[in-house]
């Protein structure tokens, strides 16, 4: 099967955007989800990727924190 990468610790700002994210993901907020993860699809691929390898979430993926 695939290599599993080393895990990780979220730093600050990948914690803030998370944060964010989810917030908006709880309140229904598909305004602000879009503005934040859809249009920037390239800082939610980066973001799914350190969540799936960070201690904090023990590999768990960005379906799984919502």
């Amino acid at each position: 099967m695939g290599s599993q990468e080393p895990a990780t610790e979220l730093n600050e700002a990948a914690m803030s955007y998370l944060n964010l994210l989810l917030s908006s993901i709880e309140a229904k907020d598909w305004e602000l989800f879009n503005e934040v993860g859809i249009k920037k699809p390239k800082a939610l691929k980066a973001l799914a990727s350190i969540l799936a390898t960070s201690n904090e979430f023990n590999g768990m993926t960005f379906l799984h924190a919502a």
